[in-house]
């Protein structure tokens, strides 16, 4: 029995300090020269976590800066506040999800074997849907467990629920066939990228196909065509997967010899550039970077209203604008995503910092924290951060009146009338219930993610010859 104990916490205890209890034991993790890209995923994850805690419990910090109504924060100036912009790093994950599907079969394009390109297509095609769905069905079961212990919300009957459950996972999870529109799923409306993921990948494994047979220089020309023509017709999302393929295409270019038929090195050492036009493309990234974050600092609340965001709000073609909610956002940011994931790759000082052992953690348990961190938020959330005092409103027996509350939680303890209140409430919450996202994040990762990754390679390996 106390083995069993042992080995039950053992499995409980996070890779993170298993790993630096036993480094000996410690799974090493090779480099490769996209993996500043898994380091960028993962900061852009859990900017989404801080997004998502701000937006639940912190209402006026996710205001603008120059809004009247509410108390003006240091946290809400451009820049400060990308550290909770989580609307932006979904457009990164778009881009480098279409970089990252695309690399291996282009990579085989560029060495001339099409027949590996296109197993290599088939392979990721049969794998993709486990990959992405298995999880998240596993997850949502979890949610329909607490809920019918009473954890989460009001249950139905256990018959009800469950179908209830299949009809979420049919129809707003599992839906293969929306491109743009956020479903929301009930179970966890986080989910809402995995159909709008599943079908673009399929539209990147489609494109692919006859980009094999292009010369080399049409297909530099036909994939920001296609790219544009996505953009053009409002579907942000096409547009951002596809330009994850043109990355892909451009660092191949980069870094495979002129004649494409030698194998890539783990680590490559690009030939070294003219300083002058060494200085010049870094000035440009930089100098890209720095506007695209300013602008992904746009505010969720007051954004038509905002000076200069207003502007672009004008400025926003018709056909993106009328896509639904958020569009006109969506339209900006997946432009801005586009030049935040190419910069990332040419400014050697934001590679190191990717390609550090944090941000490559973060990389590697990205989906497992962007599944596992809404469930836990709405577990503790309120328990943990509450609300501050409010007394009553208006007289007992009349319209609109208000008892009042009295303070709990974190907002209670440190108050939500200043500023500086207001700000060492946000920060204490994440203290508090940031190690519960991520050591939960990583069990699922290493009992949930990994495994549903080793049975897509299985069963791609039984359904194929």
């Amino acid at each position: 029995m106390g083995f069993r104990l042992g080995r039950l916490l053992a499995a409980l205890v996070p890779s993170f300090i298993s790993e630096r209890m036993d480094p000996a034991g410690a799974k090493k993790y090779k480099m490769h020269p996209t993996s500043y890209l898994d380091g960028l995923r993962g900061i852009a994850c859990l900017i989404v976590f801080f997004c998502h805690y701000t937006e639940d419990n912190h209402y006026n910090v996710s205001r603008s800066y120059t809004s009247g109504e509410a108390p003006q924060i240091f946290m809400q100036l451009p820049y400060v506040r990308l550290i909770f912009s989580g609307r932006p790093m979904v457009h990164i994950f778009f881009i480098i999800s279409g970089f990252a599907l695309s690399l291996k079969p282009l990579r085989h394009i560029h060495e001339g074997d099409n027949d590996k390109a296109y197993a290599s297509l088939a392979s990721s095609i049969i794998r993709r849907p486990i990959r992405l769905f298995g999880p998240c069905i596993i997850s949502t079961f979890m949610i329909l467990v607490l809920i019918q212990m009473g954890f989460l919300w009001e249950p139905m009957s256990l018959r009800d629920q469950l179908y209830n459950w299949l009809w979420v996972l049919g129809n707003q999870i599992c839906w293969p066939w929306e491109w743009a529109r956020d479903m929301l799923p009930t179970y966890d409306v986080h989910l809402w990228t995995i159909p709008i993921e599943f079908a673009h990948s399929m539209l990147v494994f489609i494109f692919l196909m006859p980009l094999a047979v292009m010369k080399p220089n049409v297909r530099l020309l036909a994939i920001p065509a296609l790219a544009i023509y996505c953009q053009v017709c409002g579907n942000w999302a096409g547009f951002e997967f596809i330009c994850g393929i043109f990355l892909a295409e451009l660092h191949l270019r980069k870094t495979l010899p002129k004649n494409g038929f030698a194998p890539m090195p783990i680590l490559e050492k690009e030939a070294p550039r003219k300083p002058l036009r060494s200085g010049l493309r870094a000035s440009f990234f930089t100098a890209a970077l720095l506007f695209c974050f300013y602008l992904d600092g746009w505010p969720n609340l007051e954004r038509d209203m905002t000076p200069f965001f207003k502007t672009l709000h004008d400025m926003t073609p018709s056909k993106s604008a009328a896509n639904g909610y958020g569009a006109i956002q969506k339209f900006w940011f997946s432009l801005t995503g586009l030049f935040v994931v190419w910069a990332c790759g040419e400014i050697a000082w934001i590679k190191a910092i990717l390609d550090h052992d944090v941000s490559q953690y973060l990389g590697r348990v990205s989906y497992a924290m962007y599944i596992v961190h809404g469930p836990v938020l709405n577990l503790i959330q309120r328990r943990v951060v509450g609300h501050a005092s409010e007394g009553p409103v208006g007289e007992p027996g009349t319209e609109g009146y208000s008892p009042g509350f009295d303070p709990s939680g974190l907002n209670g303890f440190f108050g939500q009338y200043t500023p500086m209140q207001m700000m060492v409430s946000w920060a204490m919450g994440l203290v508090v219930m940031g190690p519960v996202v991520f050591v939960v994040a990583d069990i699922f990762w290493r009992y949930v993610d990994i495994p549903m990754i080793n049975l897509a390679r299985r069963i791609e390996r039984a359904c194929t010859k």
